[in-house]
This record gives C-alpha cells, structure tokens and sequence, in this order.
C-alpha cells in the first residue's frame, strides 16, 4: 500500500507553484527562433568516416544523436512528461519560428517526430526552410544548367507545393478549412549569414545575367561599358503558418 501511496504522488515539478514551473520552461524553451540543421552533423560524421568498410551505420548514429540533441537542448521532451506539463509548454512552443537548413531537413523532422514515441509536430506553427536551386539539379539537367528568373521561381513554387503536401500527411488537409498559409520570398541581400541563410550576394546564392535588350561591348570599336547586370535568385525561404 506504501508503494502505492508513493506512486500516486506527483513528480517534484509538479509539486513547484505554476509560476516556477513556467519560469524553467522559458529557460528551456529557445525565445525566438528553433534551427534545425540535421545535414551537417551527418555530413561531418561521411566525412569523417567515410573511409570505413560500412561507414552508413556510424552516419546513422550520428543523425539519432542530432535529433536526440534537438529534443533535449530545447525543451521538447517536456512535450513527454504528461499532460499536465504539455500543456503548460505549448504556448511556449507555439510562439517558436522553426527554421530549417533545407526542404530534406524538414521532411525528415516530421517523419521522425511523429513515429513511435515522438515528440509529434502540432506544436509547430510558423517554420522557415531554405532553398537552393542547386538542391533541384535534375531540374537544371533537363534543360542544360541554364538558371533564369523564370525557372528559379519555378522551382522555388514547385518546392512549396511539395512541402505543403508533406505537412498535410502529419497535420492533416488544413487548406480545406483554410487554416494552413504559404508563401516564398528570396532571401534579402543584407541578412546576416547564419545556419540557413547567406550574408550578401555572391557568386554562389546568386547568377549574373545581362539586362533584358542590353547589348555587350563591340570588339574593335570604342570601348562602351558593360550594361548593368541583374541578379537571378537562387536562395529562397519558404514560410508555412499552421492553425491548429
């Protein structure tokens, strides 16, 4: 009966005012902004051990750790613990921008999270992913490596309908109720670099193409300046907002 008593008990957090409980979910729980980059520690683990006879299974076990790190380093597994704490964490969670290194990263979270014993993927309502239109390079094969303005907004338009179709395999068909919103938008030139955007222009987010009727400078004849050049985007940042 002694056990029994002891086993009905709440936890020692539970037993904490509801005041001191919020104040250690602010410290756990990221204030702004959740990044999510599940590419680079598997790329370092390739690198690393890409030389061994069977080097997936060390790639493998470096990609459960990244996902176990993201759980515990920001809060998540409180989502866990009961219904008591998932629900006091949930508006902390809701408030997070989810920032994601690439589309791969992004479907390979909900995958993840929503099997099993997952933390699941509701409590996020706002997510950023960046793309590359080198990410897509069977698309630059099929019509022979040349990116314009046109194609890049095409595949950027086409990557989000395909990420919106992922999202309705785990939150379900929100565009019927109008309760999902999308939207794409380059990535400003003077935003800082961080895990998932570039800092400025360069020759790797971006193309230089001639101006639309300009015409290069005629060998042999007076020298004219070169006409301005105009950027092609290839570095996008697709947004989802999700109401549930």
């Amino acid at each position: 009966m002694t056990d029994l008593v002891r086993y009905e008990q709440p936890s020692p957090l539970l037993r904490l005012p509801a005041e001191t409980r919020l104040q250690i979910y602010r410290h756990l729980i990221p204030k702004d902004v959740l990044d999510v980059d599940i590419c680079s520690p598997r790329r370092s683990a390739a690198q690393q051990f890409g030389s061994l006879p069977r080097p997936g299974a060390s790639i493998l076990v470096a990609q459960l750790f990244a996902w176990e790190s993201l759980i515990r380093d920001n809060g998540l597994q409180m989502l866990l613990v009961c219904r008591r704490t998932r629900d006091e964490v949930l508006p902390f969670l809701s408030k997070l921008t989810v920032r994601f290194h690439c589309t791969k990263c992004f479907e390979q979270l909900l995958s993840n999270m929503s099997h099993g014993l997952g933390v699941g993927v509701k409590w996020m309502k706002h997510v950023e992913i960046r793309y590359q239109c080198e990410d897509s390079g069977t698309v630059l094969r099929s019509v022979g490596g040349s990116l314009t303005p046109q194609l890049s907004k095409f595949m950027v338009s086409e990557a989000m309908f395909a990420l919106q179709r992922t999202a309705w395999l785990y939150y379900g068909r929100l565009d019927l109720l109008e309760r999902d919103k999308w939207k794409f938008e380059p990535v400003p030139t003077n935003q800082k670099s961080t895990s998932t955007t570039p800092d400025q222009i360069t020759a790797a987010n971006h193309v230089m193409l001639p101006a639309p009727g300009s015409l290069p400078p005629v060998f042999g004849h007076t020298f004219v300046p070169a006409p301005p050049l105009r950027h092609v985007n290839k570095l996008w940042v697709i947004s989802g907002w999700f109401d549930t």
